[in-house]
């Protein structure tokens, strides 16, 4: 019976460590004209299915699979000669242009969805977009930031995305 009760233990952590924190939903095409070019459009929906409230950008090179490893490759790594912890830290930055890739962060509560609309005037196969979300879209759990004081900063504040809804047209 311990036996029994050990391996269901250690079956349990390996669900929790492993645990799916995203679903993430692709919809059909529909077309629509803007200043006489016609987008089609893609909808991609974000939802946390998870327990905890997630921060969540686009990475610009693929995601991994280590949490700290993304918090490091997106925060702490210089582009330029500017890292995106350094402008959070710093207390001299009255406004910033939110960039995708770059300075864009969404805070996800649990439940809650995201959606990404995509326009193109061509239309692509949903490999594109399936890649962009498997490869691109990264979440951490944001107890995990908790520890560099992040959220602290008024910084902070102006970097989360506050809509629903990001609408991104490749024209």
């Amino acid at each position: 019976m311990k036996r029994f009760f050990f391996l269901f233990l250690v079956l349990l952590s390996m669900f929790k460590i492993n645990a799916q924190t995203l679903s993430v939903n692709l919809r059909p095409y529909t077309s629509y004209f803007y200043k006489q070019d016609k987008y089609f459009i893609k909808e991609l929906t974000i939802t946390n299915i998870s327990p905890d409230t997630l921060i969540v950008w686009f990475s610009d090179s693929l995601k991994k699979d280590n949490e700290l490893q993304n918090i490091n490759d997106y925060f702490f790594k210089y582009v330029g000669d500017m890292s995106l912890s350094g402008l959070i830290y710093d207390g001299n930055v009255t406004e910033i242009a939110i960039d995708i890739g770059c300075t864009f962060l969404k805070e996800l509560p649990p439940a809650n969805t995201f959606t990404i609309l995509f326009g193109d005037t061509c239309k692509k196969n949903d490999n594109y977009y399936s890649h962009f979300a498997s490869n691109r879209i990264v979440s951490v759990r944001k107890d995990s930031l908790l520890p560099f004081h992040f959220t602290d900063t008024p910084t902070w504040h102006q970097l989360l995305f506050n809509s629903n809804t990001i609408v991104l047209l490749n024209q």
